[in-house]
């Protein structure tokens, strides 16, 4: 009897050590899809808890951050937008830009490009760096000398949520884009695909950083049309959870 209870003993943890052996073998994307659906972007419910995630000089970004990203051709066709092939992007952000943009184009909006989407942390942190070369005290009071270019943890592109967008007609990341046909169609409908204008006009002293008409954060549908509805920014938004609750 002993002797068959040892036996069970060392049968186990060989089983064990078997079935970690093989879970290492087997590709970690297929792994992935037993449990979540694929890396297609479908069946993401477990990143729907991210998209919201509130990225500025208060809340950088913890040192274990790990952005959830798929190439952006994925969802986006040539005949939708100009854009570069390597691009990476959030897939639920992702899969909203192509629709929007598609809407876009059927509403006659067409020639986008797809400006910038994923910004590895490093990469945004040179661009930071390299303003502080040009004026040292650049984002030193940022609520009262709003900026464009944030440090790499405070930026939203290292998390392939943030999508910039100019147009073929006007392919410059300033204030004018807003009085563009693409500028205004952004403007009135992004909230209906679940992005908000990130840094809207007269919001500065709040946000810290400039007017960017050409900036758009995928939140998801009921964040994106609270903002819209109550002319809100991000921050105003979290405010007001943090002060009443949900709305």
């Amino acid at each position: 009897m002993q002797k068959k209870r040892f036996h069970i003993l060392w049968i186990i943890p060989t089983i064990i050590l078997i079935t970690f052996l093989v879970l290492d073998f087997v590709n970690h994307d297929t792994i992935y899809s037993m449990f979540f659906g694929g890396r297609d972007g479908a069946g993401l419910v477990e990143q729907e808890i991210d998209v919201a995630i509130l990225v500025n000089w208060d809340n950088p970004l913890p040192p274990d951050y790990s952005p959830y990203l798929v190439p952006l051709k994925t969802y986006m066709g040539e005949d939708i937008a100009s854009y570069e092939e390597n691009m990476m992007v959030h897939p639920l952000a992702g899969e909203a830009l192509a629709t929007m943009l598609t809407q876009a184009n059927n509403d006659g909006v067409r020639g986008v490009i797809i400006n910038s989407v994923y910004r590895p942390i490093d990469m945004q942190q040179q661009l930071w760096s390299a303003r502080l070369e040009k004026d040292p005290q650049y984002g030193s009071e940022p609520k009262s000398f709003p900026v464009k270019v944030l440090p790499g943890n405070m930026s939203e592109h290292p998390t392939g949520l943030a999508i910039d967008i100019l147009s073929q007609n006007y392919d410059v990341a300033d204030s004018g884009f807003a009085n563009t046909d693409m500028g205004r169609w952004l403007a009135a409908n992004a909230h209906c695909f679940g992005f908000v204008l990130r840094y809207p006009k007269d919001k500065e002293n709040i946000t810290g950083v400039i007017f960017e008409p050409w900036h758009f954060r995928y939140v998801g549908l009921d964040i994106a049309e609270y903002c819209y509805n109550n002319e809100l920014c991000l921050e105003e938004y979290y405010e007001r959870v943090a002060a009443y609750g949900i709305p």
